[in-house]
């Protein structure tokens, strides 16, 4: 399945403007991005659900936005089980694509946790600031979903843009 370029394109432009909007970013209006954020991933990447965690001031995953339990479900089942694609995407730095979390053994602990809720694919690419990694952003389905190489480019993309709105209010509160 390939990615439609021009609703990619409809998308990401007005969350980019409102990053690089000369008003400050506020935390008000970046949870708003990341809700938008969330709501357009899920539609270009035509998923069930995404959502972005991020690590607080103790390293720990926090869940920040989500479009449906089934993205709520995965993160908070990788935080159980201290495995996933999610916590692989941060420590790595690289996507990680799973097509389905039921037949795959590497990821047996987290199936476990999260059998019962409406998750089989996953695809969590990391969020930077600068170098460093500070959470993910992950797309989900509630059937197994070969990933393309066009997915992952597209979630990195919005990963990116996820990086960019933390750093912007990072610099904005630090200036103030």
């Amino acid at each position: 399945m390939s990615i439609d370029a021009s609703r990619l394109l409809r998308s990401l432009w007005p969350l980019l403007d409102a990053v690089a909007e000369p008003q400050p970013l506020t935390e008000l209006g970046l949870t708003t991005l990341l809700e938008q954020l969330v709501a357009s991933a899920a539609e270009v990447l035509e998923v069930d659900a995404v959502g972005i965690t991020l690590l607080d001031q103790h390293d720990h995953p926090r869940v920040v936005a989500v479009t449906h339990a089934a993205a709520r479900d995965l993160e908070l089942g990788q935080a159980a089980s201290h495995h996933g694609p999610g916590l692989d995407a941060m420590a790595r730095s690289v996507p990680v694509a799973v097509t389905d979390l039921r037949a795959s053994r590497r990821y047996r602990a987290l199936w476990d946790t999260v059998a019962s809720s409406a998750v089989r694919g996953a695809l969590s690419s990391p969020v930077r600031i600068g170098e460093s990694v500070v959470g993910t952003f992950s797309a989900v389905t509630q059937q197994p979903r070969p990933w393309s190489v066009d997915h992952i480019r597209v979630n990195d993309a919005f990963a990116h843009v996820v990086g960019l709105a933390l750093m912007t209010v990072s610099l904005r509160a630090a200036a103030a």
